[in-house]
């Protein structure tokens, strides 16, 4: 073994522990060679420096010849595995599936077979306590089996077999799972729907066990509900099935499948106070199992949607509840300018248009950093302005919803390119159509502005604009 490797996870320890490592490397009966090299190395990182760190190369002063080096290298390496199982309590079961697969090559390569077999089941229940189906699960496996055939195939035929029978369910699953979300893409932008290439996926899908994978079934039901999106009974098969065996899931592979699940929902006749529920109920059960959170931190459009749906289905009071429980978990960079912004969006659902500006008014000195927020935080502004003159006798905000449009306006030119002209359009349009409802006098005007304002097909607030042309 390389000095590097023993170095590296050497290096990990604190001073604390590479002194109990060392008191029990020396205590140990050893060769007077092997005691040598230990104190060296530990010595080494223990006296290293910024200036003067401790490599491979500091081992060249030991007169050893290089191949017994490596030998007593590996044999420190060893201790090394055996103290970080007994001390080391933050020991991740990664890394302790790592340092097994050595030693099973190790022990393989002297024929120790007792160690083998011992170290295969301590191996298999480290496996089984990281229950995850992922490309760590399916190399590590991969590698157990190799060194079982290697060297003791005859001793675990049974976990041979089991492992073959896994591992080919793990190819087909990681080969077919990009293109079963590349269908899923498919069917979300109404592109046309490959025949050839799903009926190929379909039957490699079906030459995998359903039960020997749970990952496996469900994907199998992600891809029966992508051929028939309307089909309720497969929506809640599904729907079902993730919940029972989310803990297999990663974080991504579970989006995405919620993410299937609300776009097939929403091609279902459904009143829209039962999908936007729905909807609630995704968001919470994957809230409590930390699936929105990447890095520890919402995604900034996440939640801004996850928001969105609590105060359509339980209300402004719980939407602040929510934005006030999660705060650590809102990235602190943007922390206080989201919060506001969320903040003004509940405000703005219970009528209290005077504390939604308040915050909007922070947001505007702090900037949100997304460009599609912050053309919505400015139409909430001029909304918020409208419905305060609108409800009033005088202008309260004197000048305030001309310069706000006009700030929006300037916006939109500055950032058209980023935007692009669709977006600057439908923007620019919004703008033009609020100035018009503050000027209409008529019924008869009020009616033709309506009409345009229905045949516009691409419109942010259009329901709002329209609710106002009554």
């Amino acid at each position: 073994m390389k000095g590097r490797i023993v170095i590296k996870k050497l290096s990990a320890l604190n001073r604390k522990e590479l002194k109990t490592f060392r008191k029990r490397v020396l205590a140990k009966v050893q060769s007077q060679e092997y005691q040598q090299v230990a104190e060296k190395v530990i010595d080494g990182l223990l006296e290293q420096s910024v200036r003067k760190p401790f490599t491979e190369a500091s081992l060249a002063g030991l007169m050893l010849p290089a191949q017994k080096v490596n030998t007593l290298l590996y044999q420190l390496h060893l201790d090394l595995v055996e103290f970080l199982k007994q001390e080391w309590h933050a020991y991740p079961v990664q890394t302790k599936v790592k340092d097994n697969l050595q030693l099973l090559e190790f022990y393989g390569q002297r024929g120790l077979q007792e160690f083998f077999a011992t170290t295969v089941a301590e191996t298999e229940t480290s496996l089984a306590a990281y229950g995850k189906y992922d490309a760590f699960y399916f190399q590590s496996m991969l590698k157990l089996k190799h060194l079982i055939g290697a060297y003791f195939p005859g001793s675990r035929k049974e976990s041979l077999q089991m492992y073959s029978d896994a591992l080919d369910d793990q190819y087909i699953y990681r080969r077919l799972l990009h293109n079963v979300l590349m269908l899923n893409e498919v069917k979300v932008h109404n592109a046309v729907f490959d025949m050839p290439f799903a009926t190929s996926i379909e039957r490699q899908l079906n030459e995998v066990q359903s039960d020997s994978n749970p990952v496996v079934a469900i994907w199998k039901l992600a891809f029966k509900l992508n051929k028939s999106p309307k089909d309720m009974q497969v929506l809640g098969e599904l729907e079902q099935r993730i919940k029972q065996d989310v803990q297999y899931l990663d974080k991504a592979n579970a989006n995405n499948l919620f993410t299937t699940l609300t776009n097939c929902l929403r091609q279902q006749d459904l009143p829209i106070e039962e999908l936007n529920q729905k909807y609630f109920e995704y968001f919470q059960f994957q809230n409590q199992h930390d699936l929105l959170t990447r890095k520890g931190y919402f995604p900034q459009t996440l939640f801004n949607n996850y928001v969105t749906i609590v105060l359509r289905v339980k209300g402004a009071e719980a939407a602040l509840q929510l934005i006030e429980e999660n705060q650590s978990r809102i990235n602190p960079e943007t922390r206080t300018v989201e919060s506001s912004y969320l903040r003004a969006r509940c405000h703005y659902h219970s009528g209290d248009m005077h504390h939604c500006i308040e915050e909007l008014k922070r947001v505007e000195k702090l900037k949100l950093p997304d460009l599609h927020l912050n053309l919505a935080r400015r139409r909430l502004s001029i909304m918020s302005y409208h419905e305060i003159n609108r409800a009033s006798a005088q202008d309260v905000y004197e000048g305030q919803p001309e310069r706000a449009i006009s700030a929006m306006r300037k916006y939109l030119h500055v950032n058209k390119t980023k935007l692009g002209p669709e977006h600057e359009r439908a923007n620019l349009d919004f703008t033009r159509f609020v100035n018009r409802l503050t000027e209409v006098n008529s019924m008869q005007r009020l009616e033709k502005l309506r009409k345009e304002i229905e045949n516009t097909k691409l419109l942010p607030e259009k329901k709002w604009l329209l609710t106002h042309c009554r």
